[in-house]
């Protein structure tokens, strides 16, 4: 399961998938989805990936070969059902690199006190625990929305009716609006 792996992480003093906590779901999903979370994406980790193909052989997919992108790989389009993951590699770090700039996290994690491992954790969890529903009791598959990247000019047309509207900067001409906030101003968080 994706989250004792980063409990574990965690407890073992590795750093790199803290800000990934909390998420449902299995490893070998992790490097097909490329899962992220307040700024990290899995891939930032992955060193390679081992898949067995429906025939029985086996193939390491190095990150590069993955063709990661926002929620994406090449196992979820050109390789669509050919493959099944079976050995994910990661490289974590011994001394961490906190990425604390995603919403709140900054804050909840300063909550804490210093930032620690097991703070970010601790922190990110609470925010998602706060979002979604426990799947141990409520079976979900946590957010599997997609933030659409817009152009900046969009963004800041959208920003004048809408002032409250946040974002994430991806380049120059990109920004990232979160699905969530949107579903929410719609009046559709919550409904089946």
């Amino acid at each position: 399961m994706w989250d004792d792996f980063v409990a574990y992480c965690v407890a073992h003093g590795l750093a790199g998938a803290e800000n990934l906590s909390a998420i449902p779901g299995e490893v070998g999903a992790s490097a097909v989805q490329n899962i992220g979370a307040y700024g990290v994406e899995v891939k930032d980790v992955i060193v390679c990936v081992e898949a067995m193909a429906l025939d029985g052989s086996t193939r390491v997919f190095a990150k590069e070969e993955c063709s990661y992108g926002y929620r994406d790989s090449i196992f979820k389009r050109e390789l669509r059902g050919a493959y099944i993951v079976t050995h994910v590699t990661y490289r974590l770090e011994k001394t961490p690199t906190y990425r604390l700039d995603y919403g709140d996290l900054r804050s909840r994690v300063e909550a804490h006190g210093e930032p620690t491992l097991k703070a970010v954790r601790d922190a990110v969890a609470e925010i998602r625990n706060n979002k979604l529903p426990d799947p141990k009791i409520l079976g979900n598959a946590g957010s599997f929305f997609t933030n659409p990247v817009i152009p900046r000019a969009k963004y800041e047309a959208l920003k004048t009716q809408y002032p409250n509207i946040p974002s994430y900067p991806i380049s120059e001409e990109l920004v990232k609006v979160p699905a969530g906030w949107l579903i929410d101003s719609a009046g559709w968080k919550g409904r089946a």
